[in-house]
């Protein structure tokens, strides 16, 4: 009976490679009736995408992730398209958009207990395209456009408990056109964005008690209309345009170490103009699908998005020289009792470019050459005993 099992999962391991076992993407139900460009927002433990469509009576749409069903609920009087959301204290901000390619200044407030909507105070600038988050209980609205293609930059403070608006220090890099953006440990932080045809890798920092930014280092690529959020003190950014088509890449920010890190998970398939949200440890990505009319909905479950559960950026240190280098690269691990069995390379689409099997078991510094590369940056994987590590460097 024992050679019999030992047969038959030898047999189950060829016909069914291993990588089709580890978790990916899980499609939920879709949406018959799909908005378009709605706000997603997770409040109560449900997901919710309000209007999204211009127009009287745009719809509200609520997911149950327990029963995996959509139910319609409160319609907005006059939706809009791209407009910006956030939840706040169990309410949901609808924030801005277009109506007719026009910006406005709307604002409504949406509590899913009463299923009701009220009007917030109008914005202080019309906008669409611009993105959102919260910081301490309270909004930031930053960039977006004008229906005419320019570009909005302002910077915008809500407070809930008043109903006001302030107006707070310009961005430094005003092309903040549908740009990713989230709250983490007290700071707002703004990625990448600008006009779909000149997308930006600008990182940047805003300290609410100081009223001031601080730019980063960049973002490993240029994109336009990215989506991101945060969970267990990181940012996830997915997705976004690059000038030229949708990508499915994710990117995960170590504030800690400071350092973006190129997810070996990708999108369920290449997007822009999406939105996420996080609820009970997943992410949930919406996107309307123009080929089947339906809204598509994802979700993931975190620790296999980014650095996994068995890997490690700041227990274990890699250090590549010289960095810039011109295609010979010395690599090394801070702890020599452990040894790089497999380094690979990365281009920042996700892409493979380069593979080396290390074939010794007291490797912990080794040289290589790629001079094949052409110049850009990279993402260097390596394996190591049980921990993964990954770093940028650039090929000169």
């Amino acid at each position: 009976m024992y050679k019999l099992k030992f047969i038959l999962l030898i047999v189950i391991l060829i016909l069914f490679p291993f990588h089709l076992f580890s978790q990916s993407w899980e499609e939920m139900q879709s949406l018959a009736s799909p908005t378009g460009f709605p706000v997603m927002a997770a409040a109560n433990g449900n997901i919710y995408l309000l209007s999204g469509t211009q127009g009287t009576s745009a719809k509200t749409f609520e997911y149950n992730p327990g029963s995996n069903a959509w139910i319609e609920k409160a319609p907005i009087s006059s939706g809009t398209i791209y407009a910006s959301g956030v939840e706040v204290g169990g309410k949901i901000y609808i924030m801005g958009g277009l109506q007719s390619n026009q910006k406005t200044d709307l604002h409504y407030i949406y509590d899913p207990v009463s299923d009701e909507i009220t009007n917030g105070s109008a914005l202080l600038t019309p906008r669409g395209y611009h993105s959102a988050a919260t910081v301490n209980g309270k909004i930031y609205l930053i960039g977006g456009q004008n229906g005419d293609g320019t570009t909005e930059w302002y910077f915008d403070e809500y407070n809930p408990d008043t109903d006001q608006w302030t107006r707070k220090e310009d961005t430094p890099h005003n092309q903040a056109w549908y740009c990713g953006a989230v709250g983490l440990n007290g700071k707002f932080y703004r990625i990448a964005g600008g006009r779909w045809n000149v997308p930006t890798d600008y990182f940047d920092e805003y300290n609410p008690e100081t009223d001031s930014w601080t730019s980063l280092d960049p973002f490993p690529i240029t994109c336009h209309a990215p989506t991101a959020v945060t969970l267990e003190d990181k940012i996830y950014v997915m997705g976004g345009y690059n000038s030229e088509h949708k990508i499915d890449s994710i990117y995960t920010y170590y504030p800690s170490s400071k350092m973006w890190v190129l997810s070996f998970v990708k999108l369920p398939e290449p997007l822009a103009y999406h939105k996420a949200v996080v609820l009970d440890g997943y992410i949930y990505v919406y996107t309307k699908d123009e080929s089947t009319a339906k809204g598509r909905l994802w979700r993931y479950k975190f620790g296999s998005v980014g650095i996994k559960s068995n890997e490690t950026t700041n227990e274990m240190i890699i250090s590549i020289t010289p960095n810039p280098n011109n295609g010979q690269i010395s690599i090394s691990l801070s702890e020599t009792t452990n040894f790089i069995n497999k380094l690979e390379i990365f281009d920042l689409m996700g892409n493979c470019v380069f593979r080396n099997e290390i074939n010794t078991n007291n490797a912990a510094k080794i040289k290589i050459n790629i001079s094949e590369l052409t110049s850009g940056s990279y993402f260097l994987k390596v394996e190591a005993g049980n921990n993964i590590i990954s770093k940028k460097f650039i090929k000169e």
